[in-house]
């Protein structure tokens, strides 16, 4: 029983230690718990975020300062109420009404029936109206604990409203930045830096690409533009400097569109980031063509321009000068770089007078024409001012037409308004008003000489008009040699002169008519090829109310009084002046015209012609070929044969010596057998084409006894045949070219000397 009893006692021993170990244990616990308790209370106390707890009841036991100034409401407003109360005590007012407290009552009875675990642990954001009546967003959460009670709930309440206004201005921002980024009208794209891949796009750069938002941020922004990565690529620049270049984009269709693209590096949320905005430039691509084209057309209408255009600054600086203008000057364009207009011609200041001054004086068109010197030229200066929208001038074009040709041919129409253009003298038209200035003057005395030209006609007729003008030119150097230099002398007709003497009495006039004679014979002394003969008359009146038409009336009577009695001999004088030009021609051969004289004189005898007539056929016979003095030796003096050019050339003697023969009072009885001296028997002869009888007898016997006399002589173009050759070609020709009946009887002269 004792060692039982012991037992028992030992064993109550260890349970009083297990029993003390224990309460020391709870003690412990309790003085953990305490402590936690406190720890817990000072946290909820002292959180800046609100905390509430709610029991398994569903009423609030726990309502911290926090919450207090989140809400407005006092623990003691709230501990002990169940908390779908204090719910809708804290629901914005306009969703506060019986039905709503309802269905919150009835949530919240459900939510404890079934514990809060399926809103355990998750956040929840709401708006609640505080007690001051502000509306104060709120996140929440809520977790649930379990004790020995059942559920008790703890929600933890944060002040979310400056955050949720922040939100909403990011929000808003974004949204402002998305409306400013669509209405944009150039594409814009957000890169990033480190990526390459796009993070925004507006929606222009949407519709260039041609793709929507989706498609395009994500994308790495080479797929887009830059696809060869040529001229750089910004994203990779170091420094990340702004870039502004032409790129090209590559649309979704695969079109190229050539953009226009600005890139600027930002920091976006801490990233390195690039704004890019690009712009179609396709149009201005088209622009810029179309005005590079203009100006090469506006070059090319410039370089064509035949005058020289130039076009210059306010400083008269050469901007552009065509090509015309790089001629006039001589000059390259490096040489006309930067210049002024004027140093280009070696000036050191401005031409006077100025066009372009005056253009940049009046806005208007000016126009000047000048001299200069250094180019030796007239030029016409027009300057046309060029204004802005302003009316001010922003240039000059001026252009310059040379008119130094113009200027030489009005000269020279002056000098024909006043000058006779072959001998340099005064004109019939000045002449003619000298008349009447000294008319309405009393200028006394007055006197004027008239001159005329002897047998101009007949020069002109046989030696041409060649012949015919250095005759008067002659004539006119005669005259002027005669005068002083200031004297009034004019050509005032085709042959005729006339001088103009003021304050000279008749003695003077008379004078100078001598002195006109001398001068004639001094010319004759040193030309005798051609004759120079002027008739002279004059007038002389010493009255203030003279008429100067009378006067010049009276000259012309006293000149034509002394040319009938010179006509004769000058024309006597010019015939012997062809005579003789006619024998040094080559073709006639000494004695050729006493030869041909004695075989038509012997041919008349013997066909009975009577010997007062025979006077006549000595005449043709020495005048026959005095034509020939008007045609050109070149083809008198050929060797060869003649072309038929040239053949009719020479057949216009017979036309030429029949007008010297009618001009010439001894010859005109020949005259006509002159032009018909050539006309063969069967009418192939020149230059009527008579035939048989129509030819005079004259004529026939000529052409016959000159037939002849050439065949047995030597001429340029060939060598003489002998006699019998001679009179075997005559009778080959007799019915054709020659009078068969005249050449037998010219045969007939010839055979008693072959006996």
């Amino acid at each position: 029983m004792k060692k039982n009893g012991d037992k028992t006692k030992a064993q109550l021993l260890d349970d009083i230690s297990e029993l003390r170990r224990r309460v020391a244990e709870l003690e412990q616990a309790e003085k953990a718990l305490t402590e936690n308790e406190q720890k817990f209370r000072s946290i909820v106390q002292n959180s800046g975020d609100g905390i509430a707890l709610v029991n398994e009841l569903g009423n609030v036991i726990e309502w911290n300062p926090g919450l207090e100034q989140i809400t407005g409401y006092s623990r003691a407003e709230v501990y002990g109420r169940p908390i779908y109360e204090v719910e809708f005590l804290l629901m914005e007012e306009e969703k506060k009404t019986p039905a709503v407290y309802e269905e919150l009552k009835a949530l919240t009875l459900e939510f404890h029936k079934t514990g809060y675990a399926a809103k355990s642990g998750k956040f929840h954001e709401r708006y609640i109206r505080s007690r001051s009546g502000k509306r104060v967003a709120i996140q929440t959460l809520v977790t649930s604990l379990k004790t020995d009670k059942g559920y008790m709930n703890c929600s933890v309440i944060r002040d979310i409203t400056e955050r949720k206004l922040l939100e909403k201005s990011f929000r808003e921002a974004g949204s402002r930045l998305k409306t400013i980024m669509d209405s944009i009208q150039s594409g814009v794209l957000v890169i990033d830096a480190e990526t390459h891949r796009i993070t925004g796009v507006n929606r222009i750069g949407q519709e260039m690409v041609g793709l929507p938002e989706e498609n395009i941020i994500g994308s790495v922004c080479q797929q887009f533009i830059c696809p060869s990565g040529e001229g750089g690529c910004p994203i990779t620049d170091q420094g990340q400097s702004e870039d502004h270049s032409e790129r090209v984009l590559i649309r979704a269709n695969g079109e190229h569109v050539p953009i226009i693209k600005t890139v600027v590096p930002v920091q976006l949320d801490g990233r390195r980031c690039l704004v890019e905005s690009f712009v179609d430039i396709t149009k201005y691509k088209m622009v810029e063509d179309q005005l590079r084209n203009a100006k090469a057309l506006l070059e090319g209408v410039l370089d064509a321009i035949p005058d020289a255009v130039g076009i210059q600054d306010p400083e008269h600086r050469i901007i552009r000068l065509n090509q015309a203008g790089f001629r006039l000057l001589g000059l390259t364009p490096e040489q006309v770089k930067g210049k002024r207009c004027y140093e280009l011609i070696g000036r050191t200041d401005r031409c006077r007078p100025c066009a372009t001054e005056r253009a940049w004086r009046t806005k208007q068109l000016e126009r000047v024409e000048k001299y200069v010197p250094e180019l030796g030229l007239y030029l016409d200066c027009r300057s046309n001012p060029i204004l802005d929208e302003n009316g001010e001038v922003q240039m000059v074009v001026e252009q310059f037409y040379d008119v130094t040709e113009r200027r030489r041919m009005e000269e020279q129409l002056r000098n024909l308004s006043l000058y006779d253009p072959l001998t340099g003298l005064y004109n019939r038209t000045y002449f003619e008003e000298e008349m009447r200035r000294v008319e309405g003057s009393r200028v006394i005395p007055t006197g004027i000489i008239l001159c005329d030209v002897d047998g101009l006609k007949l020069v002109n007729d046989t030696l041409g008009h060649d012949a015919g003008d250095a005759l008067l030119v002659a004539a006119a150097t005669a005259i002027k040699k005669s005068f002083r230099q200031g004297d009034m002398i004019a050509r005032i007709g085709g042959d005729e002169f006339a001088v103009l003497l003021l304050n000279n009495n008749r003695a003077s006039v008379e004078s100078a008519c001598q002195r006109i004679r001398d001068s004639v014979a001094d010319y004759n002394a040193d030309n005798p090829e051609i004759v120079l003969s002027i008739s002279v008359g004059f007038a002389v009146s010493g009255d203030p109310n003279k008429n100067m038409g009378d006067l010049f009336k009276e000259a012309d009577n006293n000149m034509y009084r002394e040319k009938l009695h010179r006509s004769r001999s000058a024309r006597s004088a010019i015939v012997q002046t062809l005579m003789k030009t006619l024998e040094a021609k080559d073709f006639i051969t000494e004695g050729h015209v006493e030869r041909l004289q004695h075989l038509v004189a012997s041919l008349a005898v013997d066909i009975g012609i009577p010997e007062y007539a025979v006077s006549d056929l000595r005449l043709l016979a020495l005048f026959h070929d005095i034509g020939k003095v008007g045609v050109s030796d070149r083809i008198l003096l050929k060797p060869g044969p003649l072309t038929s050019e040239e053949r009719a050339e020479m057949q216009r003697h017979c036309e030429i010596g029949h007008r010297i023969a009618q001009s010439i009072p001894d010859l005109p009885p020949i005259a006509d057998w002159i032009l018909k001296h050539h006309e063969w028997w069967n009418g192939q002869g020149y230059p009527l084409g008579l035939k048989e009888e129509e030819i005079p007898l004259e004529c026939r016997m000529l052409s016959i006894a000159d037939a002849y006399d050439a065949m047995t002589k030597d001429r340029p173009y060939r060598k003489a045949i002998s006699h019998e050759e001679a009179l075997a070609e005559l009778k080959r020709c007799a019915g054709t070219q020659f009078d068969p009946w005249l050449v037998e009887r010219f045969l007939k002269l010839f055979r008693p000397k072959e006996d």
